[in-house]
């Protein structure tokens, strides 16, 4: 069951993504992060760059293709940047 859409489903709710998306705004305001113990996964995807400059998102994803060339590894779980469409 997922915390943030209270269903089954990966998918977020639009108001629980939305609030979601301002609580992430409101901890990189003060000065917070928005990853946590288990890092950047589908609800946080797109969050890490209202605290990381764009260099040091690219240098992740750089890192990322060195140990991960495929894209195997955690597919669109692992990277900084919203997918498509969101």
């Amino acid at each position: 069951m997922s915390a943030i859409s209270g269903t089954r489903t990966i998918a977020p709710r639009p108001r629980a993504s939305a609030a979601a998306q301002e609580l992430f705004a409101l901890a990189a305001r003060l000065g917070g992060t928005v990853s946590g113990e288990h890092g950047i996964g589908l609800v946080k995807r797109g969050a890490l760059s209202l605290q990381a400059a764009e260099p040091v998102l690219r240098l992740q994803e750089d890192i990322k293709r060195v140990f991960d060339p495929k894209g195997l590894l955690n597919p669109v779980k692992k990277v900084a940047r919203p997918a498509r469409g969101e």
